[in-house]
């Protein structure tokens, strides 16, 4: 297991999208239309509402680097490798839109493992993530094996896993959506998902 603080720093526009349902329909509705201000807007409300879109497009770039950092401190700045048998790809793998705007859409930012060419493994493929889900942090895993034997629908993960036998995309339990990591909080508290993080790592070794 890593040894690491357990608190992730929230940033200040990202707590603000989070804490206010009026701030985050304007955030939303300016980036919605792009920036494309209204055509009735005289001076001094175009200057505000470029501003406006300034400040939301700080909040998207700030979100996505948050979801950057969860998915570093939970899964590891560098993916484990199981013993060689996997690698992590590259962010354009699968041809995604890799883009700020994709993972705000998305709400969400993962990344990808598949078999180190002449490697041994039973694992085809597999996607660790995090996830934002009505502004709580939430884990993310898929993965495949190679002959459906064990998809990751019927993996035991641990208590920090939701059990979902009819979906091979796993979530972490809805018990562990508390303020400690809602996102309007100066700092999140994420020694419970880094628990389910490892618990997730320890079982999918067992399987690579």
């Amino acid at each position: 297991m890593r040894e690491k603080a357990d608190c992730l720093p929230v940033p200040e526009t990202v707590q603000q999208y989070h804490a206010s349902a009026d701030h985050r329909r304007t955030i939303d509705l300016v980036l919605e239309h792009e920036g494309m201000a209204p055509a009735d807007l005289d001076w001094d409300e175009l200057r505000q509402y470029f501003h406006t879109w300034l400040r939301a497009e700080q909040t998207r770039l700030d979100a996505w680097d948050l979801l950057l950092a969860a998915n570093r401190h939970l899964w590891g700045h560098s993916l484990p490798t199981f013993g060689g048998r996997l690698r992590e790809c590259d962010p354009l793998y699968y041809d995604r839109d890799n883009s700020v705007r994709s993972a705000w859409d998305e709400q969400a930012l993962y990344r990808f493992l598949v078999p180190e060419a002449g490697s041994s493994t039973r694992i085809q493929e597999a996607l660790l993530g995090c996830w934002v889900d009505g502004g709580y942090l939430r884990l993310w895993l898929w993965f495949m094996d190679a002959d459906q034997s064990c998809p990751s629908s019927y993996l035991d993960l641990g208590r920090g896993w939701d059990p979902d036998p009819h979906n091979d995309e796993r979530y972490t339990a809805y018990a562990l959506n508390t303020e400690a990591v809602h996102l309007s909080s100066p700092a999140l508290d994420v020694s419970d998902l880094q628990q389910a993080a490892d618990d997730a790592m320890a079982r999918l070794a067992a399987i690579v």
